[in-house]
């Protein structure tokens, strides 16, 4: 080649080159312009994740918007969040492709991924898992790759994980890392919310509850004791212008209202504390008996067959059973046997308590356990029972005694040991 050849191939030489890098440069640009794009959708999507997620209110389906969100955020085909349950993570269920699928698996603390984060409480990322890695879990999960974040509550606790796998386009990346962490932090936030509205309910529950025994309590004592006051003042008054049994019938009177005032007190009393204290296992013999003792049962029988039997019960049960049995003696017509005992049901155990009365009229049966101005004892006992679930109902016949069926859902009764 003559000089002037080689500066013609020399200057095509510069200008290829100068050709290549302008359109590696251009290449690279639409590359990040590319990946700006993407990331700018994704933060778009991060910002709606996060308000959806913060507008669910109780925490299952907090944690299966949470997994959604993340599966659309960095496009993968499955995904869980693991739950720190007696120190180890555990999973439940898994979501892959919209499918919710029962999973019943847990990692000890430094165990796989899941474990090295509860240890770390840092993000785990593996993007090309060895066959085997995961246990006998891996063909299960049949994971390409994945990524675990951990999921810290307010306090800085870690509560759970959010695990992402098979993630469609490429690996998992430390961006795709912070966008997963970011909806994590969002999340603790809306469990923290969740938490405290379902304690603000629970308080409008009791504040409702209190607000409905005031008013009974109220109503009790301004209508009925004004009521027996003025029973009272009246026989008085015409007791002290008469003598002789004519006097005493009119004092026996006065002494019979100023009874029920008594009553209609400790009534009160009784409903003011229902449902004060928390619910506690119950020894149901303890509370027959303990029921039984204020009671004067005169010459009737009581038989009693609890089987050792423990109800989770407001310590007020006692009255239950006091007011069972003042009913039965005061009402039931000349009741002569009582007999309480258990009997176990597909949904849970039986409390069946019968007498040998005169039984209630089929017309009365769906009133008895209504609030009236002269008896409140049945009503109490309905109150005292539903605290925790406890249903009662009257099942006796007419003229053959009155039968009162108390039914105890399942996980609500036990038996003692010494039972």
């Amino acid at each position: 080649f003559d000089d002037s050849e080689v500066a013609l191939l020399s200057e095509l030489a510069d200008d290829l080159a100068i050709g290549i890098a302008s359109f590696r440069e251009r290449a690279q640009r639409l590359h990040s312009e590319n990946i700006l794009a993407r990331r700018g959708q994704q933060l778009e999507r991060l910002t709606w994740s996060t308000q959806t997620i913060n507008l669910v209110l109780e925490q299952k389906a907090i944690l299966r918007t949470l997994v959604d969100s993340a599966m659309d955020l960095v496009d993968c085909e499955a995904g869980m969040v693991g739950w720190v349950r007696e120190g180890r993570m555990a999973y439940d269920e898994i979501n892959r492709r919209g499918t919710l699928i029962p999973i019943k698996i847990d990692f000890a603390p430094g165990e796989e991924g899941p474990g090295q984060v509860m240890q770390s409480l840092q993000s785990y990322i593996s993007n090309h898992p060895e066959a085997g890695s995961l246990g006998d879990i891996s063909e299960i999960l049949d994971a390409r790759n994945l990524a675990i974040i951990p999921l810290i509550d307010l306090e800085g606790d870690l509560i759970g994980t959010l695990w992402m796998q098979n993630k469609q386009a490429g690996d998992f990346s430390q961006w795709d890392v912070s966008l997963l962490r970011s909806l994590s932090m969002s999340t603790a936030v809306a469990l923290a919310n969740a938490e405290t509205v379902q304690r603000l309910r629970e308080r409008e529950d009791e504040l409702e509850h209190v607000n409905h025994k005031l008013e009974l309590i109220e109503r009790i004592t301004r209508h009925d004791l004004l009521n027996q006051l003025t029973a009272l003042f009246g026989f008085l008054e015409l007791g002290r212008h008469e003598e002789g049994e004519r006097g005493r019938i009119f004092i026996d009177k006065a002494l019979t209202s100023a009874s029920n005032i008594a009553n209609h007190l400790a009534f009160a009393q009784d409903y003011q504390e229902l449902g004060a204290s928390r619910p506690e296992w119950v020894p149901l013999e303890v509370a027959v008996q303990r029921g039984a003792s204020t009671v004067v049962l005169g010459g009737v029988r009581l038989n009693v067959r609890t089987d050792g039997v423990e109800v989770f019960a407001d310590r007020m049960l006692e009255k239950v059973f006091h007011n069972l049995l003042d009913n039965s003696i005061r009402h039931g017509g000349g009741v002569t046997m009582i007999d309480i005992w258990v009997q176990e049901c597909p949904h849970g155990l039986l409390i069946l308590y019968a007498d040998d009365g005169k039984g209630i009229p089929l017309e009365r049966k769906e009133f008895i356990f209504e609030m009236s101005p002269d008896h409140h004892g049945l009503h109490m006992v309905r109150e005292v029972l539903g605290l925790t679930g406890i249903g009662v109902r009257e099942i006796g016949m007419p003229d053959e005694g009155a039968c009162f069926e108390m039914s105890v859902p399942r996980g609500g009764y036990r038996r003692s040991e010494q039972g």
